[in-house]
């Protein structure tokens, strides 16, 4: 979910490089996830939690510093309390890749 979120603020920002990294996450974690057997652990490849981490705080740290926005109307609708969330539940998503790749 996090790099799938961090893709989606990503290309409605004009941040393809970002967006496309994260994309690519997207499909790395999706094939290990249905490659693995009913009960059994996925295995990801190494340093695919790493590279989620820092793409994810990447762009928290631009929808925070450039006021980047997850809505892609652009239209203004009271979008900027969810937008101001968005580094929050970014952040969160890091740290819990981080946390994961230690193990």
């Amino acid at each position: 979910m996090a790099a799938a979120q961090a893709a989606k603020c990503a290309r409605l920002n004009s941040d393809g490089r970002s967006a496309d990294q994260a994309l690519d996450l997207v499909s790395e974690v999706g094939a290990a996830l249905s490659g693995a057997g009913a009960g059994d652990e996925p295995s990801l490849p190494g340093g695919v939690l790493s590279e989620l981490a820092d793409i994810t705080e990447t762009v928290a740290l631009r929808v925070q510093r450039d006021g980047l926005s997850i809505c892609p109307c652009g239209e203004q609708h009271e979008q900027s309390e969810v937008d101001a969330g968005t580094p929050v539940s970014l952040r969160a998503d890091a740290a819990l890749a981080r946390r994961w790749s230690a193990v």
